[in-house]
């Protein structure tokens, strides 16, 4: 799907992105935080959905995010940088893996996006339980344990439903072990970076979803575990709590919402 060029298509793509900002808000406000569990997973669809609609505009908006990042934040230029460069190798790595899959073995990723994201339902609440916010502002080496340690379940996880979606496990390991090191690293230092910079949370957690898009089979799944998206895969106040609990952070799904509005205008 394209975006209709010149004024007439800018505002095309201001007033639907417009739509949703209201739609979010409005629903908010009648269902309230505590009764909003059932919408958050039609919020989140909505915005993985327009997100997708906008092609490379929307890669193209999280790169300029994180360039100006830097230049705002130049202390930490280049953490944001290798942020950046993580992202680029996993997306390599998650195309390897979706040519294995759908080329030599004929499988759909949609359905392997389903499998998914039951798994990480599951993990999520696992986590909750195993991972309670700490008493103390964490640091390098703590978040670097927290993250591999979820990830060691993440793996698992993976794996089973890649398994179930009729993929050998012996390929799957390869293609999650080769994945599992950037997603580290990105998780690590998007926590590291927030802890001491907590107003780059939007423009980051944003831009990093933004560059997901395209491999938002596999990636959204994982990625929703720690809070990014609106609501993620992930439902009602475990969402809250996962961006809370990893980066310090909660952002409203407006805000989500205004950010792609943001991209939509170039």
């Amino acid at each position: 799907m394209h975006f209709p060029t010149g004024i007439l298509g800018w505002l095309i793509a201001l007033f639907s992105v417009l739509l949703l900002v209201i739609d979010v808000d409005a629903h908010n406000l009648a269902l309230g935080p505590s009764k909003n569990t059932g919408h958050s997973e039609d919020i989140a669809s909505n915005f993985w959905e327009r997100a997708a609609s906008m092609g490379v505009a929307v890669q193209k908006y999280a790169e300029q995010a994180l360039d100006d990042a830097t230049v705002t934040y130049a202390s930490a230029a280049s953490r944001i940088e290798d942020v950046e460069l993580s992202m680029t190798h996993l997306i390599e790595r998650t195309e390897a893996m979706k040519a294995s899959i759908v080329e030599q073995h004929g499988k759909s990723v949609d359905d392997l996006y389903d499998l998914l994201a039951a798994e990480m339902g599951k993990i999520a609440q696992e986590i909750k339980e195993a991972f309670p916010p700490p008493d103390h502002a964490e640091n390098h080496a703590e978040r670097q344990l927290v993250m591999a340690n979820i990830l060691t379940k993440v793996n698992a996880g993976v794996i089973r439903a890649v398994v179930a979606a009729g993929i050998p496990e012996d390929e799957a390991k390869v293609h999650f072990e080769a994945m599992e090191p950037h997603i580290l690293n990105i998780l690590v230092t998007t926590g590291d970076l927030l802890e001491q910079h907590p107003t780059l949370a939007l423009a980051l957690l944003f831009s990093v979803v933004d560059m997901v898009v395209p491999q938002s089979w596999i990636l959204r799944p994982i990625f929703g575990l720690f809070g990014f998206g609106p609501a993620g895969t992930l439902k009602g106040s475990i969402a809250a709590w996962a961006q809370s609990r990893f980066f310090g952070a909660y952002i409203p799904a407006g805000s989500w919402f205004s950010k792609l509005q943001s991209a939509s205008m170039g």
